[in-house]
C-alpha cells in the first residue's frame, strides 16, 4: 500500500512539473494599447456581437465610454449577418445536416479627428447534424453555435486591436 501511494505522489509531482515546464499559463487580460473605447453598433436595437465585444473589453480592463470624444479608440460594427443553410439531405429528402454562418463587418479609428480604417470582415461557420426527432435540442444547439461564433468574433476583433497596439509600441 505504501509503495502505491509513493508511485501516485511521484506521478502527480511529475505531471505538475511537466505542466509548469511547458510554459502553460491561463489567459490573462489582453493589453490593447488603449484605456477607453467607444463601440458603435449598426443595428438600432443592439447587436449580439457588440454586447460580446463590450464584455470582452471590460474583462481586459478597458473602459466603455458613452461618447466618441472620450475614447482612445472607436470601433463601429457596420453590419452583422447570420444565415442557416442545408448542408446535406438523406436519400428520402430529409435534412440531416445544417451549416450556420455568421459574418460581421467592422472598422476602427484611434480618435475622432482621424479617418476610419478600411472595413474589415470576420466570418465564422459551423455545421451540425439534424434530426426531426430532436428538433428542440437541435434548436438549442444552433443557438449555442451562434453564441460561440459571436464570442470567437469578439476575440478576433480583440486580437486585431491588440496587434494595432503592439505595432505602436514597436515603432
Amino acid at each position: 500500500m505504501k509503495r502505491a501511494t509513493l508511485v501516485r505522489n511521484f506521478l502527480l509531482v511529475f505531471g505538475l512539473l511537466t505542466l509548469a515546464a511547458c510554459g502553460f499559463q491561463l489567459r490573462g487580460m489582453t493589453d490593447l494599447g488603449f484605456k477607453k473605447i467607444y463601440i458603435q453598433q449598426a443595428q438600432k436595437y443592439g447587436s449580439t456581437l457588440s454586447k460580446e465585444l463590450r464584455r470582452s473589453m471590460r474583462s481586459s480592463g478597458v473602459e466603455i465610454v458613452q461618447t466618441p470624444e472620450e475614447a482612445d479608440m472607436q470601433v463601429e460594427i457596420m453590419d452583422e449577418k447570420r444565415e442557416k443553410e442545408i448542408l446535406s439531405l438523406s436519400g428520402t429528402g430529409t435534412v440531416t445536416e445544417f451549416e450556420v454562418y455568421f459574418r460581421a463587418t467592422w472598422r476602427w479609428r484611434e480618435s475622432s479627428d482621424q479617418p476610419w480604417s478600411p472595413p474589415q470582415s470576420i466570418e465564422q461557420r459551423r455545421d451540425y447534424a439534424y434530426s426531426d426527432a430532436q428538433a428542440l435540442a437541435k434548436e438549442t444547439e444552433e443557438q449555442r453555435l451562434f453564441d460561440d461564433m459571436y464570442r470567437e468574433s469578439a476575440r478576433e476583433i480583440m486580437r486585431r486591436l491588440s496587434a494595432l497596439g503592439s505595432d505602436k509600441t514597436s515603432k
